[in-house]
């Protein structure tokens, strides 16, 4: 019998191609495991490189726009976590009545090791925002479905919202440092009671967030909106009152009424926040159809 020399060639060729085919799988299964460890090591490598603030968002995502939607879901919910304990440290109450997961946690941890101060902290969050509108508006232009597009417009908001609450803080910080560090018995009050309001306000904000059924959110959501507006009008009392019995200078009452109406905007801006994030646009909808009735 004779045998071909294409034959003889076709043994060491088949088997050269099952060896590499062997390799490329043993490498797969292998690696798979630390595909985790990997992307976050260029996760850190790419963010430093490119000064970024943003953890979860690149443009390198923008060739699969679903990828890119889902990076952004993550981006906000990180933002908002950020945010919500920067709100706090204002008004010197503790961080941890918010408390995201572990992971979470570990990398806001990690990011502020960086930012030392509180207007370090702020000037970073508003990078983190510019980031990722610029990031919004390129995924826009990618061709992707009308439920997606809604989403992003939500998570816009939601960006948007959350850096409003964060500003609104940052706008009476001198009144509170001011109010804290006080002599006058009356204007230190107003302050630990503006305090004790927002303690509890962030205790079911963190509530919330833990909540997974969406109707308990929308629940939850309504309740706060009423919180905030009832909130406001219980210290606008306080300060009617001290005013009245001229315990307080035209320059305090100004000032406090300018905390209880940044204080409110503050809250309520974190509520719609957490709204277009938490909510789906149904839930969302009717939310924005609660009537709360708050006189300034």
């Amino acid at each position: 019998v004779k045998v071909s020399p294409a034959t003889v060639m076709v043994k060491p060729l088949l088997a050269l191609v099952l060896f590499q085919s062997s390799m490329n799988l043993i490498g797969v299964i292998t690696f798979v495991p630390f595909l985790n460890r990997f992307s976050d090591f260029l996760e850190k490598l790419y963010t430093s490189k490119n000064d970024s603030s943003a953890f979860f968002i690149s443009n390198k995502l923008l060739k699969v726009p679903g990828f890119a939607v889902e990076a952004m879901e993550k981006e906000i919910l990180f933002f908002i976590y950020r945010i919500l304990p920067l709100n706090l440290s204002a008004f010197h109450i503790n961080e941890v009545i918010v408390h995201p997961e572990k992971e979470m946690q570990l990398k806001i941890e990690e990011r502020n090791k960086k930012l030392k101060t509180y207007s370090e902290k702020y000037k970073d969050m508003k990078q983190v925002e510019g980031e990722i509108l610029a990031f919004y508006f390129k995924v826009r232009e990618k061709k992707i479905d009308e439920m997606n597009i809604k989403r992003l417009d939500q998570l816009l908001s939601s960006v948007r919202n959350a850096m409003y609450s964060a500003k609104a803080m940052k706008d009476v910080r001198h009144n509170r440092i001011d109010f804290r560090n006080s002599v006058n018995d009356v204007k230190y009050e107003h302050y630990k009671f503006f305090q004790a309001n927002l303690e509890d306000f962030y205790k079911q904000i963190n509530e919330l967030l833990q909540a997974k059924v969406e109707v308990s959110r929308f629940k939850m959501l309504t309740r706060l909106l009423e919180t905030a507006g009832k909130d406001y009008e219980i210290r606008m009392g306080h300060i009617y009152k001290e005013a009245s019995q001229g315990e307080l200078n035209e320059t305090d009452i100004s000032s406090l009424l300018n905390i209880n109406t940044e204080l409110y905007s503050s809250s309520k801006a974190i509520i719609l926040s957490l709204k277009d994030y938490l909510l789906t646009e149904k839930y969302a909808y009717k939310f924005e159809n609660v009537p709360v009735t708050v006189e300034k």
